[in-house]
């Protein structure tokens, strides 16, 4: 693969998930991307594309705890991905599941968890 096809893809990537188009996924590996994309073009350590070690597709959630609030109010957006699961299910596990976090603001069109709560239940999902 040439530097050029290398820039093309990463320059593409990054464009799609910093204009609003890209999954949650997506978001998650981009620190990656451009720490690789960095590198490649600074001649560092990565000389050949092929040697480039890829991103995960996924970040482990070891790396993904970090990125959501530990405290304050945050919405399903935030929550869904964080949970690994969609919205939907979200909403569905509220009305089902008797461990699920309890949103503490729910107005119309505005329902918001603790985030400290969906962490937690997160960790004993996790054990």
């Amino acid at each position: 693969m040439t530097r050029d096809k290398v820039k093309g893809y990463i320059e593409n990537f990054v464009e799609r998930t910093t204009s609003g188009d890209a999954k949650a996924e997506e978001i998650a590996v981009l620190p990656g991307v451009l720490t690789v994309y960095c590198k490649f073009y600074r001649d560092e350590a990565i000389q050949d594309a092929t040697a480039a070690e890829p991103p995960p597709k996924i970040m482990p959630p070891d790396r993904l705890l970090p990125l959501f609030p530990a405290d304050g109010l945050v919405g399903v957006k935030q929550v869904a991905p964080f949970l690994g699961m969609s919205e939907n299910t979200v909403w569905q596990k509220l009305r089902t599941e008797p461990g699920f976090p309890q949103p503490v603001v729910r107005k119309r069109r505005m329902t918001r968890w603790d985030a400290a709560k969906v962490r937690e239940y997160r960790r004993k999902a996790d054990a």
